[in-house]
């Protein structure tokens, strides 16, 4: 079995030729065919599985414990990270808030180069704000199973224009054409809509 979404992830493998490295989360549990010396379980331990298990350990008690005892250490280790993410979210808030609200205030007062040099600075803060909400997201979607959809007044063509600028400044030798309208006023999710404008153009790059 080897579904990321599932609490315990189980790797079949072979003896002679074990198994790669596994993230911690599900957690992984090797079961490896044929005699294994402790050097290889040391070794599917160290590529970061829960537990080995060798063909003769193989009983239903033994697997269903070890099963047990995964899917708790999972679920100690996903809440540790919810824990970390909520926190990083929060701590980093105010922080960016302070940024984007000093690039507001320095708008008025420099020339048009400098005000170039600020919109990208502007950009890069909205940027890592949108990545500290889906972070936050993502622990909300675990928790509750569902996730929040904040519509504002907008343009949406503005929110397209945007996303388009933050691709060039990766890709500034790329040709990015848009034909929409100059206005599309709404009501929108805004960070929302704009990320998956930025990934679509990303992608349109990346593979074109």
């Amino acid at each position: 079995v080897t579904d990321a979404r599932a609490d315990v992830v189980l790797v079949l493998g072979d003896a002679d030729a074990p198994v790669g490295e596994v993230a911690s989360v599900p957690p992984a549990i090797a079961l490896l065919t044929g005699p294994a010396t402790a050097a290889t379980v040391r070794d599917c331990l160290r590529r970061g599985y829960f537990d080995v298990l060798v063909e003769d350990d193989w009983t239903p008690e033994r697997l269903a414990r070890t099963i047990l005892r995964a899917r708790h250490a999972g679920a100690a280790t996903r809440a540790e990270r919810d824990r970390y993410i909520a926190m990083l979210g929060h701590d980093l808030k105010n922080p960016l808030s302070a940024i984007l609200m000093s690039v507001q205030l320095l708008r008025g007062r420099l020339g048009e180069r400098d005000v170039a040099v600020l919109e990208r600075i502007r950009r890069a803060a909205l940027r890592l704000q949108r990545m500290l909400r889906d972070g936050l997201d993502f622990v909300r979607l675990r928790q509750d199973g569902a996730l929040e959809v904040r519509p504002i007044p907008a343009d949406l063509a503005r929110v397209l224009a945007d996303a388009v600028a933050e691709v060039k400044e990766t890709f500034p030798s790329r040709d990015i054409v848009v034909d929409a309208p100059t206005e599309l006023t709404g009501s929108w999710d805004v960070e929302r809509v704009g990320q998956i404008f930025g990934t679509l153009v990303l992608l349109a790059v990346v593979h074109s």
